[in-house]
Parts: structure tokens; sequence; C-alpha cells
């Protein structure tokens, strides 16, 4: 099935990050984290949210935020006073079968999706005593492969959920407004595969994204880092003159400082993307990840891509819908 280009999908989806947060914010839910352990749990494009939600606990007082996808949930011992699963359609086996694992270990949840009947929250309903499931009223278009609109819904859900109140209405017009202003200045990523990505605290969630977006379109390779890791030998990434490279940072105007410092130590030959951000705090962290929804859409118009509408790769699908079956 043929769904709408993916930039086309960005133009389109506009005023639903307004209009999920402006419902949201007239039925305020937030959950209280402070001096708690919470992990934020996710896979796919849904990770990056569950990395937002993780900084959004911080930003509220959480005496601990960890991200973890569901393979680790299932295979690894852990305590928490609370975990956050991040969804988008909450059908997938590895998502459920994280859930089945928590509920078993009865940690009190919190699900965050785009979909209500889903396997997911079916499954949350025999434990809701322990369990709260977070979505919209109303129905999410799927979208395209690599998705938009469910992305804008749940990290909108959870930025309204763990977050305290921000002022946050206009972050997603504000973000494409300042990506078609700076679209000329951007480097040409016509053969740009290798992609240094240099994250700030606040720029983490975006750097996921990007990084995620990047590999589940076929875009491109991305490694992320900090700008202190960058300089224990992760240098060599953008020294390998055999492959076209550039350097994407991320991160707000109090934390810039040390990215601007990296950028003026790497040779100007390199080419280099630095989305600042002049939102601090959460609001910050959420313009940084849009940014990144807007660079993607740069890259695939450079490429003439369609990350909405990739080919189907038969043993990648097998991977994707057969993993929990396997030994």
């Amino acid at each position: 099935m043929h769904r709408p280009h993916y930039s086309q999908e960005l133009l389109d989806s506009s005023g639903i990050w307004a209009e999920i947060f402006r419902e949201r914010r007239q039925r305020p839910e937030q959950m209280v984290v402070k001096n708690k352990i919470v992990i934020c749990v996710g896979s796919g494009c849904s990770y990056p949210v569950a990395v937002f939600a993780a900084i959004a606990a911080e930003a509220s007082g959480a005496k601990l935020a960890k991200c973890m996808t569901p393979y680790e949930v299932v295979h690894s011992s852990f305590q928490c006073d609370l975990a956050v699963l991040v969804s988008a359609e909450g059908n997938h086996p590895d998502t459920v079968e994280a859930y089945c694992r928590l509920a078993q270990r009865q940690f009190r949840t919190l699900i965050i999706t785009a979909q209500i009947d889903s396997c997911l929250a079916t499954e949350a309903a025999a434990h809701s005593g322990r369990t709260r499931v977070v979505t919209l009223d109303a129905q999410v278009p799927k979208g395209g492969f690599i998705p938009v609109g469910s992305t804008l819904v749940t990290l909108g859900l959870a930025l309204t959920t763990l977050s305290a109140p921000i002022d946050g209405l206009a972050l997603f017009d504000r973000a494409r407004t300042d990506h078609n202003l700076t679209r000329r200045t951007l480097p040409s990523f016509d053969s740009a595969h290798d992609f240094v990505i240099v994250s700030s605290m606040l720029g983490r969630a975006a750097a996921a994204d990007f990084e995620t977006r990047l590999a589940e379109s076929g875009l491109g390779f991305g490694n992320i880092t900090d700008p202190w890791h960058l300089g224990h030998g992760r240098y060599f990434l953008l020294a390998n003159e055999t492959r076209e490279k550039v350097l994407v940072a991320f991160g707000t105007t109090p934390e810039q400082a040390e990215i601007k410092r990296v950028l003026g130590l790497i040779p100007r030959g390199i080419a280099r993307v630095n989305i600042e951000s002049e939102y601090e705090g959460i609001a910050g962290a959420a313009y940084s990840l849009f940014r990144s929804m807007f660079l993607i859409s740069a890259i695939a118009e450079d490429r003439k891509v369609d990350p909405a509408n990739r080919p189907l790769i038969t043993w990648g699908n097998r991977l994707y819908m057969e993993r929990r079956n396997a030994p």
C-alpha cells in the first residue's frame, strides 16, 4: 500500500502536535515520579520517545530514569518503582512480552500508546490495578514506514503525563519554520551515508530519533556520542577519507559551549549540522527531536528517497515478525 511521502506527512502533521498538546493539557493526568526509579521501554521508532520519557522523568525529579528495549526487559533483572512502556501501535509480540514480564514482577506500569484497541491495551486490562494506559480517544492514521503522526502522539502523551506543565503549543511549527530558514545552509547529503551524532543531555532523544530514522529508512549509518566521548578515539569515524561523512549535533543553547568546542576543533572540511534549541529543559528536548524529523526529510530529498515507502526486504520482514520464535 502506497502511503503519503514522508515530507508531505510532515507538512500535513502541522496541526497534530498543537491539537494533542491542547487536548492533553485540558485534562491533565500527570504521573508522580519524584524520587522514584523509572525505566522507560521502547523499540524501533518508539525507542526515541522512551528516551524522551526518561528525560521528562528526570526533569520531574526522578531518582533515576533509564531506557531499555523489550529484549533487555525480558532478559535482565532490575528493580524500579515505575515502568513506562512506549509503543505506537501496541501490537508487536516483543512489546507485549515485555509488558507481561513487567506485570509478572508486579511493577507499576504506565503504557503510552497511540492505539487504544491494541494487543497491549487488551493485555493491560487484566492488570488494571497496577497498570495505567494513556492514549487518545481519536484514531491516529498509521502513516508511512517511518512514522510521523504516531511519534507526535506518543511524544505528546509522554510530555503531558510525566512533565510539569510547559508552554509547548508552538514547538512543532517553530521547528518546521527554523528548518525551512536553515535549509539552504545545510550541506549536500547526496552521497553522505555516515553520520557522527554528538548529543548533549537534552539532545539525547533527538539523537536517538535521528539514528533510528537513518537506520530504519536505509538512509545511512549513525553513531551517537557526546562531546567528551568523541575525544576518546571516536573522532576516527570522522577521519576516514574514503567515505563522506557529516557531524550532526543536538543541544539547547545553555549546552552549546561543549558542542561548539567540538565544532571548533574538527577540520573545517568535515560537514557539520548544529541544531541548537533556544528552548530550555524538556521543551528543548522536544524541539530538538522535531528538528531531527525534518533533517531526515532534507536528507531524503537530496537522496531522492521516500522513507515512508521503502521497498519490502523479505528476510528483514521475517526478522521483524518472527524474532519471538527464535531459540
